[in-house]
Order: structure tokens, then C-alpha cells, then sequence
């Protein structure tokens, strides 16, 4: 009796993967840090911080300015949420062509008969996941398959929250593929024993750090499906 295979299952991230939540997050993140004293660009921002979450990176700012960022007592932690939040409501919108990819993912035959799983593994806070996934009209492929680091004892780059949300779908390792976006999360990926799939809209640097880290660099969703049809093979 020929060796039953394990389910396949897709990790994605959520934010630059799913919605493009990016640019609305780090406007919010460079007015703050600008209004605290540390005159920081949108541009800036994203090339700095994208992928660490907020309360690193202002544990990582605080140590180096050898002070608080805000010294009226206000939580910037609080601060940037509501912000993102209401960011979200005026004009978040999901990854181009990511809605389509995943409509063909789901549909999908693998190897052992069914259609691979899919869920979502981010390093943002559950709330914040979900409120994306339902502006964007994405919530129904993943509901209930909803994974974050607050979950577990480490974030990205470590692999704790992928080997998490493998584990709580079923799947060994090496029966998982993560879509990731930032050298963090493929980093994060690659250390948990699972394939990586890289996605870079711009040609560049960000490209070049995805593929060091191991990941298969694609740059458009539409892509999406074809590489993960090759990898259920």
C-alpha cells in the first residue's frame, strides 16, 4: 500500500501578502515617530521597519535614544493601532489579483486527492488581522484559520508562529509552503523547514534579500497559482 501523503497546507502572511496594508501602516508609524522627535518618512519607514512589529521596533528606538518616545506618559504602542485603524476604514484594500489567486488555490487537486488548506500566520495582532481580511472582502477563505505571534513565544523571524499554525492545522512541516513579503517572514519560514515563496511587486533590493533568504521570488499574484500547482506536484 503505497505511503498516504500529508495534507498541504499554504501559510500566507497578511499584510503586503494579503492586503496592502503597508504603506497606510508606516504613514501612521513616520507621523508618530516624527511627532515624538525622530523625523522619519513614509519611504523611510517602510524600508526600515517593514515586517518587526510596532513594540519592537519601539523598544529597539527607546534603548537607542536612551528615553521614552512619548514623554506625556500617552502609550505609542495605543497610539499607532487606533491610527492604523482608522487608516484601514478610509482606504485599505486588498493585494491586486490576490482575491482571483486565491479563488484557483482553493480549487486546486493535490497529490492526495483534496484541495490544499490555507491560512493565515501574521506577526500582527488578531484584531488587526481580522478587521483587514473583512474590509477587504477576504475573511470567508480563511475564517477560523487566523494565526498570530501574540500566540506564541516569539515572533518573526523566528519560525514559532509558522510551526504553530502547522501544527494546529495538522500538517507536518514539510508539508507547508508560506507566501511571505519580508526577509523576516521568509527568514521565519525557511527556519521552520518549510518551502517560501517570496512576493516582490518592485524589482530591487527587496527581490535580491528574498532570494538570500531561500524564498522563490515572484511578482505578481497571478503567478501565485501556477507556483503553488508546481509545488503540490
Amino acid at each position: 500500500m503505497a505511503e498516504k501523503r500529508a495534507a498541504p497546507l499554504v501559510i500566507f502572511d497578511c499584510d503586503g501578502v494579503l492586503v496592502d496594508s503597508e504603506p497606510i501602516a508606516n504613514r501612521v508609524l513616520a507621523e508618530l515617530l516624527t511627532r515624538a522627535g525622530v523625523p522619519t518618512t513614509t519611504e523611510e519607514s517602510m524600508r526600515r521597519y517593514t515586517g518587526r512589529s510596532v513594540a519592537e521596533i519601539v523598544a529597539g528606538l527607546e534603548e537607542d535614544l536612551g528615553h521614552k518616545l512619548c514623554d506625556d506618559g500617552s502609550d505609542f504602542v495605543e497610539a499607532y493601532r487606533a491610527g492604523v485603524f482608522a487608516g484601514f476604514h478610509e482606504g485599505l484594500r486588498p493585494i491586486e489579483g490576490v482575491a482571483q489567486a486565491l479563488e484557483q488555490v482553493v480549487g486546486f487537486v493535490g497529490p492526495a486527492g483534496s484541495a490544499p488548506r490555507i491560512c493565515v500566520a501574521s506577526g500582527s495582532r488578531p484584531d488587526r488581522v481580522e478587521l483587514s481580511l473583512r474590509l477587504t472582502g477576504l475573511h470567508g477563505h480563511f475564517e477560523g484559520r487566523i494565526f498570530s505571534t501574540v500566540q506564541v513565544p516569539r515572533g518573526k523571524p523566528h519560525p514559532d508562529v509558522f510551526l504553530y499554525a502547522a501544527k494546529q492545522m495538522g500538517s507536518p512541516p514539510a508539508a507547508c509552503l508560506v507566501v511571505e513579503d519580508t526577509v523576516y517572514g521568509a527568514r521565519a519560514g525557511m527556519a521552520a523547514g518549510m518551502k517560501v515563496l517570496g512576493y516582490c511587486s518592485v524589482d530591487g533590493s527587496d527581490s535580491a534579500a528574498l532570494q538570500a533568504e531561500g524564498a522563490r521570488v515572484f511578482g505578481s499574484m497571478r503567478e501565485l497559482p501556477g507556483l503553488i500547482s508546481d509545488w503540490l506536484k
